[in-house]
C-alpha cells in the first residue's frame, strides 16, 4: 500500500511537577524534549534515509545512514525525564494528504512509595542452615515508605518457597499460611540435602507496582541414622539366651512413618 507518514509531538498538556527544577529550567526542558520527539516524524519506512530520520536508525546502521529507517515508533529513555506528565501525541497522514486526529498517550514519570522488608535470619556465607526435622519459622519485618503520603499504607504479605536448583514448591506449602509476616513449615516439609529460597514479598495494598522483596536460602542439612538397642545398658545372667533389639533405629531427615522412611543396613 500507499506509505504513512508519522508526525510525533509533545502535547500541550504536558506539565513538569518535579520541584527540582525552576520554571525556566523546566520551559528549557520542554523545549527541547518537544525536539527530540519529532526527530521520530517521517514515513513509515524509508528505504534511502531521506524523509525518515529516526535517530534510532542512525545508531543501529554502521554506514553513518538512516538508510531502511522506519518512523513508526519512538522510543526515549525515562531517565532522561524529570518527574511529571508527559502527553505524546501521534498524527498520520495519507498519501492524499489526509490527517488523522491526534491519538495521544500520557507517560506519568513520579515517585512512588515502596515499601521496604527485611527477612530476620542467621546466615552463614550466605546460607541459613536447618535441620530437616526441625520446625522452620521465617519473619519478615516490613514497613511504609517514608515518602510523603505513605503514612496509613495497609502492607500485604506474601511467602513463596521454591527449590534452589528445580524451582518445584513443596507440597507443604499448599497449606502453609503464605499471606503473614511469619512463615511457619513443620518438619519434614523440606527434603534434606537440598537448597530452598524463601522470599517475602511485600506490597501496598491494592497496588501491584508498590512493592518490594527480600529472600533468603535455607540449606537443609543432612543428618545421618541413628541406631537405637531397645532397653539400653543391663545385667543379664550369663546362662540365659541374650535378645538384642534394633528396630527402633531410625534417621532423622524423614518423618517417622513407615512410608516415609528410608530402608536402614543393620551392622552388629
Amino acid at each position: 500500500g500507499r506509505q504513512l507518514t508519522f508526525l510525533w509531538t509533545l502535547g500541550a498538556s504536558t506539565v513538569i511537577t518535579d520541584d527540582n527544577l525552576t520554571p525556566s529550567e523546566k520551559t528549557v526542558f520542554l523545549d527541547s524534549f518537544k525536539t527530540r520527539i519529532q526527530v521520530f516524524s517521517g514515513t513509515a519506512y524509508d528505504p534511502l534515509g531521506v524523509t525518515c530520520r529516526n535517530p534510532l536508525c542512525l545508531a543501529a546502521n554502521t554506514t553513518s545512514t538512516y538508510a531502511n529507517c522506519y518512523c513508526t515508533g519512538i522510543q526515549v529513555t525515562a531517565e532522561d525525564l524529570p518527574l511529571g506528565d508527559f502527553h505524546i501525541q501521534l498524527e498520520v497522514t495519507n498519501w492524499l494528504g489526509v490527517t488523522s486526529a491526534a491519538s495521544t498517550i500520557v507517560v506519568s514519570k513520579k515517585l512512588t512509595a515502596i515499601p521496604r522488608v527485611k527477612i530476620d535470619a542467621v546466615e552463614h556465607d550466605g546460607v541459613l542452615k536447618v535441620k530437616a526435622n526441625a520446625v522452620l519459622t521465617l519473619t519478615a519485618h516490613a514497613e511504609s515508605s517514608s515518602c510523603s503520603g505513605s503514612t496509613g499504607q495497609v502492607l500485604d504479605f506474601l511467602w513463596t518457597v521454591k527449590d534452589a536448583s528445580s524451582a518445584a514448591v513443596p507440597s507443604a506449602m499448599a497449606s502453609a499460611a503464605k499471606t503473614r509476616s511469619e512463615l511457619s513449615l513443620s518438619a519434614f516439609a523440606l527434603t534434606a540435602a537440598r537448597t530452598y529460597v524463601a522470599t517475602c514479598t511485600v506490597n501496598v495494598r491494592g497496588s501491584a507496582l508498590l512493592l518490594s522483596a527480600d529472600s533468603v536460602r535455607v540449606s537443609v542439612v543432612a543428618s545421618v541414622p541413628q541406631p537405637v538397642i531397645a532397653g539400653g545398658d543391663r545385667s543379664y545372667p550369663a546362662a540365659l539366651a541374650l535378645t538384642l533389639n534394633g528396630a527402633s533405629s531410625y534417621h532423622p531427615d524423614y518423618a517417622p512413618t513407615l512410608a516415609s522412611q528410608p530402608t536402614l543396613t543393620y551392622a552388629w
